[in-house]
């Protein structure tokens, strides 16, 4: 009985102190997670701008390409970039062309498109498009929307961001067979219920803009009771750069955030977070490098290629090849997971010099120690110091009972 006691008690004190050290290890596994939130990025396009309509037509599928492009001007200089924009849905559309500025949002790549613009150069030259006109584009048709931007020599050189905003609503006009005494039934998608909806597009632009991608966003109003689309948006996004040289200052800052000591068997996921200090927008060539106490190399990834407008923020992934095409890379954490670290690791963030310059460099040092494994340890210590004390002092009271036995 008391070996099986024993057992039972042992069994009993291993489960308390493995419960024990993983609630510990997960404490510990949320140290250096914590990345700054304030400032603004802009993500990096999809390479893919393909238009061709997807397998089920939806109502509403509108489609712009090129979504982004870059353009660097000298002052004194005329440019005209073509935009196609496809009505691959079911329904003809409405549409109107505005130009507005956008900024980014947050440290994810968001954009956020501004109510107006103060850039005056660009106009459309389509003899039967405007600016602020609306025109029909039947369903299944394209529209090509020429742009020419005509700088004078006094301009600025200076970074714009703008956005080529098409919002649309369905064509009211269409009618269907079926009226009565000669009436015409209006298709109206819902529109006679649809009061829930905000007439102020401006804020609605600016509220959704935060959860869309930057390469191909659309926006559309808040779902109604009756599950109907009756407007909403595409834009393309134009990165000029007025320069007489084409020779931006790139400057950069990099924010690293790691805990100083982390357990033997703790993972990382580092979100390193880069600032752009210079006068344009740019795409820092970032790479991250950990080495042992041994200067021996831990980890060696690159960064995935991300555009930061002038004075915006971005948080950086690592670059990984699709399965479906290595050649296409998307971006994942930064993670620091070995077997069982020990010692110090130094984690050496830089941003190269495309001109051959000294490199943007932060280093920080962790400290790894296994917390895990001496609680294990001196949870087993425990364990059989409880049970000495417990078989000790029944051994005691055997004698004891012997002895008065004995005498009696």
């Amino acid at each position: 009985m008391l070996s099986i006691f024993r057992t039972l008690v042992l069994f009993a004190l291993i489960a308390w102190v493995a419960t024990i050290g993983q609630s510990a290890l997960a404490q510990t596994n949320n140290l250096g997670t914590d990345i700054p939130t304030a400032g603004s990025a802009l993500t990096t396009p999809a390479p893919s701008e393909s238009t061709q309509p997807t397998t089920a037509a939806l109502p509403f599928d509108l489609r712009v390409s090129p979504s982004v492009v870059e353009l660097a001007m000298k002052p004194g200089k005329i440019v005209t970039q073509a935009f196609l924009l496809t009505n691959h849905g079911t329904i003809d559309q409405q549409v109107t062309v505005e130009l507005r500025d956008f900024k980014s949002h947050g440290i994810d790549g968001l954009p956020d498109i501004q109510p107006d613009t103060n850039f005056t150069y660009a106009t459309l030259i389509n003899s039967e498009i405007d600016f602020n006109q609306p025109f029909l584009l039947p369903a299944g048709e394209s529209q090509q929307l020429i742009l020419s931007i005509d700088l004078p020599e006094e301009a600025v050189e200076k970074d714009w961001y703008l956005s080529l905003l098409m919002l649309t609503e369905p064509d009211l006009s269409q009618t269907v067979a079926g009226g009565t005494n000669g009436q015409k039934e209006i298709v109206s998608q819902g529109k006679e219920n649809n009061q829930s909806e905000t007439n102020n597009q401006d804020e609605l632009l600016n509220q959704d803009s935060k959860f869309t991608e930057f390469d191909q966003f659309s926006f559309s109003p808040p779902e109604t009771r009756s599950q109907t689309l009756t407007k909403g948006a595409v834009a393309a996004h134009i990165l000029l750069r007025v320069t007489s040289d084409n020779q931006p200052q790139q400057a950069w800052k990099i924010q690293l955030k790691l805990p100083k000591v982390i357990d033997s068997l703790q993972k990382i996921s580092l979100s390193p977070v880069v600032t752009n200090l210079g006068n344009s927008y740019g795409t820092p060539q970032f790479s991250l490098l950990v080495t042992d106490w041994r200067k021996q190399v831990i980890l060696d990834q690159t960064g995935l290629p991300e555009r930061i407008l002038a004075g915006g923020q971005r948080r950086v992934l690592a670059q990984q090849p699709q399965k479906e095409d290595p050649r296409s890379l998307t971006g994942v954490p930064f993670v620091f997971a070995p077997k069982f670290a020990l010692g110090s690791y130094t984690f050496r963030a830089s941003i190269a010099d495309p001109n051959g310059g000294n490199p943007e460099v932060v280093e920080e040092t962790v400290i790894a120690l296994p917390f895990s494994l001496i609680g294990l340890v001196f949870g087993i210590w425990l364990i059989r110091w409880i049970i000495k004390k417990i078989t000790s002092g029944r051994d005691r009271q055997l004698q004891t009972t012997d002895l008065s036995e004995v005498e009696s």
